[in-house]
């Protein structure tokens, strides 16, 4: 039955809103948003743990690509303990130090491990913790907004005890860094397409910077986005 009583469009009105957000108010949709915060935190760190256990437990010595990356990890490491940021020849003894196809974003993050936990295998492998936190929030992100907020929590909650990115995250190598700004790149791409007009440009500008991290990453990224 439909009410025509004009008396009741302002109240129809007020819960529109409300009714739009699935029947939450903004305390509760901020409590929910702060609940599943938590829980990520939670699974984080649980991860954390059983992975800085695992390292602790391996004393076997890096494979050969993995040397090299740390090799790589420890120069960037020592040029930049004294950094000439004005200087030009100092920029472009950086830059040499990641010739071919492995870029230095990698590299670069790991340095504050090491001058926070020491210089190391073990330490540089704490890296992927970084990533992997960063992948359990996009994930998240884009499962809420291609799904709803459950399949976004068993998206970042899988990611951590997928296999293949388990092995990732406990070995130096490049492709969970690579992962991670490619997956960041597609959910500015996810956003951009369903936000407002006036706000596409910043999506834009996210893809456009996290496509650039990757390919500092690998240059074979590239592929990803033709």
């Amino acid at each position: 039955m439909i009410d025509n009583n004009p008396s009741t469009a302002p109240a129809l009105q007020s819960l529109q809103p409300q009714l739009q957000r699935g029947g939450r108010s903004t305390d509760e949709q901020t409590g929910v948003r702060w609940g599943d915060g938590w829980i990520l935190l939670g699974l984080w760190l649980a991860v954390a743990i059983a992975d800085l256990f695992w390292v602790l437990r391996d004393q076997a010595p890096p494979a050969w690509d993995q040397g090299e990356h740390l090799t790589r990890a420890l120069n960037y490491w020592r040029v930049l303990q004294e950094p000439a940021w004005l200087d030009g020849d100092w920029w472009t003894t950086l830059w040499r130090l990641s010739p071919g196809y492995r870029a230095p974003l990698v590299y670069l993050a790991t340095v504050p491990i090491f001058n926070l936990l020491g210089r190391g295998f073990d330490q540089a492998v704490m890296v992927n913790l970084l990533f992997a936190g960063v992948l359990m929030v996009l994930l998240y992100a884009l499962g809420c907004c291609l799904f709803n907020r459950q399949t976004g929590l068993w998206a970042a909650g899988l990611s951590l005890v997928v296999p293949a990115f388990y092995s990732l995250r406990l070995d130096y190598l490049l492709d969970l860094g690579l992962i991670v700004c490619v997956t960041a790149a597609f959910t500015s791409l996810t956003y951009w397409r369903g936000a407002l007009a006036r706000y596409r440009w910043m999506w834009a500008l996210a893809f456009g910077l996290w496509a650039g991290l990757a390919i500092l990453t690998k240059p074979t990224a590239v592929f990803f986005f033709c």
